[in-house]
């Protein structure tokens, strides 16, 4: 699946950051089982997504899909954006609705690509 640039920006925002995928995706209750893949398992799938970028597999393995939908559900790339744009730091309002927009779209195509909806954090 190809992502337009603002897309690919805000998945990789994320990407960027993979201890906080890590801390997500293993982060269980008390008595919960641990997380089926070890950290370097997640920190390999995160750079092979970040280096695949603007593209993501078409078939993601669990991994890569639990990795790309926190991609949307922890983005904080909105929220800056939004910050950045109030504040007239370093983004115009043009280019915050087109994040905005982009925000929407890989809603859509990640909801699409994982078969369960997936939102992208803008609060």
């Amino acid at each position: 699946m190809r992502l337009t640039k603002h897309e690919a920006d805000i998945v990789r925002h994320r990407l960027e950051v993979p201890d906080a995928i890590e801390d997500f995706l293993t982060d269980r209750e008390e008595n919960a089982p641990p997380y089926e893949f070890t950290g370097d398992e997640i920190y390999d799938a995160v750079n092979d997504l970040f280096h695949g970028l603007p593209e993501l597999p078409d078939n993601p393995t669990p991994l890569q899909a639990d990795i790309i939908e926190d991609c949307l559900a922890g983005s904080v790339y909105y929220q800056a954006a939004k910050s950045a744009a109030d504040e007239e730091m370093g983004c115009s309002r043009g280019e915050f609705l087109n994040i905005a927009r982009a925000a929407g779209t890989l809603e859509e195509k990640i909801s699409k690509l994982l078969g369960r909806e997936v939102e992208c954090v803008r609060h």
